[in-house]
C-alpha cells in the first residue's frame, strides 16, 4: 500500500489487530477466560 505510515501486514498493529480478532472468537466460543489464558500464546 502506498504512503501507508503503519506497516499493514506484519507491525505491531497488525499483529494485535490478528490477536484481539482470535481472542473474541476465543470468547465467543468458549469464554472470557479462556480467551485471556490464550493471549500470550498467539
Amino acid at each position: 500500500v502506498v504512503n501507508v505510515p503503519v506497516e499493514t501486514f506484519g507491525g505491531l498493529p497488525a499483529k494485535l489487530l490478528k490477536k484481539a480478532i482470535a481472542a473474541r472468537w476465543i470468547n465467543d466460543v468458549t469464554g472470557v477466560g479462556r480467551a485471556a489464558k490464550a493471549w500470550p500464546d498467539m
